[in-house]
């Protein structure tokens, strides 16, 4: 699925039905634009100036990510970064009809309360498929400064 074809649906979704609102699509920013489908860096190497008005594939993610949250009904929380609302709304209130999740906010287990639903892959661009986001790893380290290695490693 494309992300037009993606903005298509969630434009669709995005509605109100028997009192109750619907929103079509959410996500979060970072992980849509921080780390972006196209590689597009947001400064440059050389200069270490920002990229964000100057660079044609900053401008295309930043655009498609923003066409979203401009759907009437389908706007994020007050703080677009409040994660825990739009799980809510997906999974508690049931208020939204597709989420997108790059680092396990929505799994199995938490899902398991919804009726008829199911994965997709993540939207692409047509001149990319089969391109997802860039990885997110989570890493944690011990120091060898670190007096109690072994129960550090435990804890992780």
């Amino acid at each position: 699925m494309t992300w037009d074809e993606t903005y298509e649906l969630a434009r669709k979704m995005t509605r109100t039905d028997g009192g109750v609102a619907y929103k079509g699509l959410m996500f979060a920013w970072e992980h849509i634009v921080g780390w972006n489908q196209l590689s597009a860096l947001y400064f440059d190497p050389a200069t270490n100036k920002a990229q964000v008005a100057t660079n044609d594939n900053v401008k295309r993610v930043y655009e498609n990510a923003a066409r979203f949250w401009k759907i009437p009904g389908n706007e994020p929380p007050d703080n677009k970064y409040n994660l825990g609302k739009m799980r809510d709304w997906f999974l508690k209130d049931q208020t939204m009809a597709m989420y997108l999740d790059a680092d396990g906010l929505i799994n199995l287990t938490s899902a398991s309360t919804l009726k008829n639903w199911d994965l997709a892959k993540f939207p692409v661009f047509p001149d990319k498929p089969g391109v997802g986001p860039s990885p997110n790893p989570t890493l944690a380290f011990i120091t060898k400064l670190s007096k109690n290695r072994d129960a550090a490693f435990l804890s992780v």
